[in-house]
């Protein structure tokens, strides 16, 4: 039960946090100064990214906990062969994605400016950035639910 709570709460802050800062805070930074929008997201940068990553981290250390030593998944014919390992394998997989985006947000997040000014696709890449974290986000509460049915 401790390690349902910690995962579905490290999940909340990380999917949580990723949705927000993609659908909300940085598209706002746009419209602020470059100089000033840069400032801010170095800021942001500080608190926010140990934040994510220590939450992502946690989501799919305690997902495999939870779905192997406290779960279903004991053995590869159950991974390989049952609904329930098919999603899991999925929620993994997407993890993994989610993760390893996460992890290269920094240079995303540069890559918006060309100087001291905003780059001329700044506004393209953002919405490109904050639709794939809402996929990948609907498809891991997707995955979840699925889990939650045994499937």
């Amino acid at each position: 039960m401790v390690v349902q709570g910690l995962h579905v709460l490290a999940g909340v802050v990380w999917a949580g946090g990723q949705v927000v800062m993609g659908v909300a805070v940085l598209p706002a930074l746009l419209r602020l100064p470059p100089r000033e929008a840069r400032v801010l997201l170095d800021a942001l940068g500080a608190r926010v990214g140990p934040l994510m990553a220590l939450s992502g981290m946690a989501v799919l250390v305690l997902g495999i906990l939870r779905g192997t030593w406290l779960g279903p998944v004991r053995s590869l014919h159950v991974l390989l062969e049952t609904p329930y390992g098919w999603t899991f394998t999925a929620a993994i997989a997407l993890a993994v994605v989610g993760a390893v985006h996460g992890s290269r947000s920094e240079a995303r997040l540069a890559a918006l400016f060309e100087g001291e000014a905003f780059h001329p696709a700044a506004g393209r890449r953002l919405a490109a950035d904050a639709g794939f974290v809402v996929s990948v986000v609907v498809g891991l509460v997707a995955c979840m639910v699925l889990m939650h049915f045994g499937l």
